[in-house]
């Protein structure tokens, strides 16, 4: 049995692979209702977009070959669908189902890569030894302790450089006084 269209054939596979697709996003949506919410037809937004471009691709089919004008045809059916999914899928975003559903699968998740992180981590610090070498903790124990001992050698050279002033002004004063000594020493005396 030798089929008449193979391109009518494969459009029509991918006309039944968008509506499973589409049906199965219904599917997932109607798993969360939201009593709030009104309910949401994905549908409205991809039907007309759908039936456009079915029709571009018949005509296509019809004529056998592929024009600039159904290049641009298409090009504008993709924009729109684009368009149409971006909005559905930002309005199904912004329901409290949504958030709900994906709340579930961040808590899942986490439930799950707790402890596989733990575990991984006793892991390479069990491997770490085994190589003799040392562990993440332990460098950062090493940095911190590293860090630690520049702030104390800081604060002794700014000690340092506090005891360098005052003695060169204690120096600076017993000068000035020897100084001051010896021009007393120098000057006659009145009265001899």
């Amino acid at each position: 049995m030798a089929t008449a269209n193979p391109t009518q054939e494969l459009f029509d596979l991918w006309r039944r692979s968008v509506e499973e697709g589409t049906q199965a996003w219904l599917r997932t949506l109607g798993q969360a209702p939201t009593p709030a919410a009104p309910s949401f037809d994905f549908s409205q937004f991809w039907r007309p977009l759908l039936s456009q471009g079915m029709d571009v691709w018949q005509k296509a089919a019809a004529q056998g070959k592929i024009s600039p004008e159904f290049m641009q045809q298409w090009k504008a059916f993709m924009d729109q669908w684009i368009e149409a999914w971006s909005q559905a899928l930002g309005q199904a975003m912004s329901t409290e189902g949504f958030a709900q559903a994906l709340s579930r699968y961040l808590d899942q998740y986490l439930a799950v890569q707790g402890p596989l992180k733990k575990s991984l981590e006793q892991y390479n610090d069990t491997a770490l030894k085994a190589l003799g070498l040392p562990s993440r903790g332990q460098v950062v124990g090493v940095a911190a302790q590293v860090v630690s001992l520049e702030e104390r050698i800081e604060r002794v050279e700014d000690r340092l450089d506090e005891l360098k002033t005052l003695l060169e002004r204690t120096l600076r004063a017993v000068i000035d006084h020897e100084e001051a000594a010896q021009r007393r020493a120098a000057q006659p005396k009145e009265g001899a």
